[in-house]
């Protein structure tokens, strides 16, 4: 969890003209992102709603759509956004063998940002 904080968060900075419990704000919200990519990651996927209803009941910051595993940190808004934003809309199959082509879908998009998160800090 601390090595995938320090991935994300070791190039934040606060911005000259952003209020300092506002950026005290965005930080714990990327401290419960990444305890929920971390701890709440090992977690079955029937197990995943009751880790959402215990994050929902210590904090309110969430969206009420989905579960706490749909959203990611929007860097330039500072909230919650759903992981299928950054799906492409028109995706299609380049010319390659079948077995090569990866399907973009939420999960491929989640675990790609995960991983090349570590894999840019050195994780």
């Amino acid at each position: 969890m601390c090595k995938l904080y320090d991935a994300l968060c070791s190039k934040l900075t606060q911005g000259e003209d952003e209020d300092h419990e506002a950026y005290k704000l965005y930080l714990e919200k990327w401290f419960v992102f990444c305890l929920i990519w971390s701890v709440g990651a090992t977690v079955e996927e029937g197990s995943r709603r009751e880790i959402d209803y215990i994050l929902r009941d210590i904090e309110s910051m969430f969206p009420h759509s989905n579960t706490v595993y749909e959203h990611y940190l929007n860097q330039e808004k500072h909230e919650w956004a759903p992981w299928d934003e950054k799906l492409q809309a028109n995706w299609r199959p380049i010319d390659k063998d079948f077995h090569k082509i990866n399907v973009p879908t939420v999960d491929t998009v989640r675990n790609r940002y995960i991983v090349q998160a570590l894999l840019d800090y050195g994780s």
